[in-house]
């Protein structure tokens, strides 16, 4: 791995409100077996100890930089970070997460030896003491940017998560990370695939993902997540526009995050009343594209039968509440 540590990798961590997970994270970092590493600690404003951890950190550690910077949010934050960084190459943790300390070793070799634009691995379900893995293959696969579309429009083995990859720089030189929006990650790396002329699968999951469940990910629906259709049919009119052969995938895309939003406003009966104009754009946007989504041999059979009980309105929010049949992620 010698002739490859030359390659300067810039890990860009946002930090809010982590105080109790961020050591782990800091930890399966700096202990990296790839030792050239820039990282980059984007303290968020953070109301705890997490700004006080940052410091600590950097001063045990040359290779660690800490910004401190006003609240902005998660793509704020990451903006921020990439335009502190120096390295040839990109990558992203979560700071409630943790990697496999081989992580970044394994993919910086996919990367230099194939001269790919984005490398991406496997990740862990964490919860507690048990890890389940996702989003893995037998062995590496090699993508154009047309098929690795394809496969993360349709829920195949790429998905649109930032923090499972490693980017060449240079796609980052006109995209940004929209600030102030939720689900950001959908109208960002579709495009970063774009522009990449090559990404690589590893198969082997290095990331530990953490099922925290009080996520902003997995909460109730709010005021924030009504931005989501308009992510979902920008970047599906744009590219069904440009590629043909990426019909499909995009209704499966569409079909699947119309679905997630549905499911986040049916929780609660509150929620749904307050948010039924949304409840029916999504669910107009599950019409149009549902029939696709039930003939995809990569969605669970579980998700295929709640679709199919909201298409007939049987699984209407009030008639579920009123029997306690809510379904939860």
């Amino acid at each position: 791995m010698k002739k490859n540590a030359n390659h300067l990798l810039s890990v860009i961590v946002p930090i809010y409100n982590v105080e109790n997970y961020l050591e782990r994270c800091l930890e399966s970092i700096v202990n990296q077996t790839y030792k050239n590493l820039e990282i980059i600690l984007v303290d968020d404003g953070s109301p705890d100890k997490c700004p006080r951890i940052c410091d600590d950190w950097a001063k045990k550690d040359s290779r660690i930089k800490v910004i401190h910077k006003r609240n902005g949010g998660l793509s704020d934050a990451r903006n921020q970070g990439i335009s502190h960084a120096t390295g040839e190459y990109i990558c992203f943790v979560d700071s409630d997460d943790f990697i496999d300390t081989n992580m970044y070793l394994k993919m910086m070799e996919e990367m230099i030896k194939n001269q790919a634009d984005i490398v991406v691995c496997g990740r862990y379900i964490y919860q507690e003491d048990s890890s389940i893995p996702e989003f893995c293959l037998t062995s590496a696969k090699q993508f154009g940017p047309v098929e690795a579309l394809s496969e993360l429009f349709s829920g195949g083995c790429i998905e649109e998560a930032t923090w499972d990859k490693i980017y060449n720089r240079k796609l980052f030189a006109d995209i940004t990370f929209p600030v102030s929006e939720i689900n950001e990650d959908i109208v960002t790396i579709p495009y970063l695939i774009e522009k990449a002329k090559l990404i690589v699968h590893i198969g082997t999951p290095y990331y530990y993902y953490r099922n925290n469940c009080n996520s902003i990910s997995k909460s109730l629906y709010t005021d924030k997540k009504s931005v989501v259709i308009n992510h979902i049919n920008q970047v599906y009119n744009y590219f069904s526009k440009k590629y043909y052969e990426l019909s499909q995938p995009l209704d499966i895309f569409r079909a699947r995050y119309s679905y997630r939003m549905i499911q986040s406003i049916i929780s609660d009966k509150n929620v749904y009343l307050k948010y039924i104009d949304d409840y029916r754009k999504y669910k107009s946007n599950l019409n149009k594209t549902w029939i696709v989504y039930l003939k995809s041999n990569k969605v669970k059979v579980k998700d295929k039968i709640l679709v199919i009980l909201i298409m007939l309105n049987i699984f209407m929010p009030l008639k579920a509440i009123k029997n306690k049949v809510v379904y939860k992620k």
